[in-house]
């Protein structure tokens, strides 16, 4: 349907990550075994602001040329239009929290990584069977984007917290080299 092809789109910028993520994961588990957190927090700091510059171009495309790019499925497509921007700015939020997941599972973190998605999960389906009844689609694209931030926010505190890794686009440097 309608949603089902915004977010499709969107998953464009998710490939980004993944693409950005595969090299990074042996790389965080050699510094993490190292101590080196200073060296972890600089390439984290550059892989997520190049994560970052290539998703807010594709982001720019989808918000600027979204109501062409939905005609291209028809006409009655283009009601997908908020929700794809809410999609796509789902996925910025994705992409400028970093690669928390990740720096969470490869250092020996995973219960946070759970605990965050759980949590996550289940403010999903609670503003999902609040929102959707009353805004359809884009009730349940605010409830992707809104979970999508407690989630990363919750994962990047955990990621500060236990490695002093600041893993999202405004880093400057961590706690560890200050």
């Amino acid at each position: 349907g309608v949603y089902g092809v915004a977010f499709r789109l969107t998953q464009v910028i998710a490939f980004l990550v993944f693409a950005i993520n595969g090299p990074l994961a042996p790389t965080t588990a050699s510094y993490h075994a190292k101590g080196d957190y200073a060296s972890l927090q600089h390439v984290v700091t550059r892989s997520v602001r190049c994560m970052f510059g290539l998703s807010t171009s594709l982001a720019v495309v989808f918000i600027v040329g979204g109501p062409w790019l939905l005609m291209l499925f028809g006409q009655e497509f283009t009601s997908g239009y908020i929700p794809l921007v809410f999609l796509t700015l789902t996925q910025l939020a994705n992409v400028g929290f970093g690669s928390v997941g990740l720096l969470l599972n490869m250092t020996g973190l995973e219960k946070h990584t759970a605990l965050g998605a759980a949590l996550a999960a289940v403010v999903h389906v609670g503003l999902c069977v609040c929102l959707i009844p009353y805004y359809n689609i884009i009730g349940a694209a605010a409830a992707s984007l809104t979970s999508m931030i407690v989630w990363k926010l919750l994962l990047a505190f955990f990621v500060y917290r236990k490695l002093g890794i600041n893993p999202t686009i405004l880093a400057r440097r961590s706690r560890v080299l200050s």
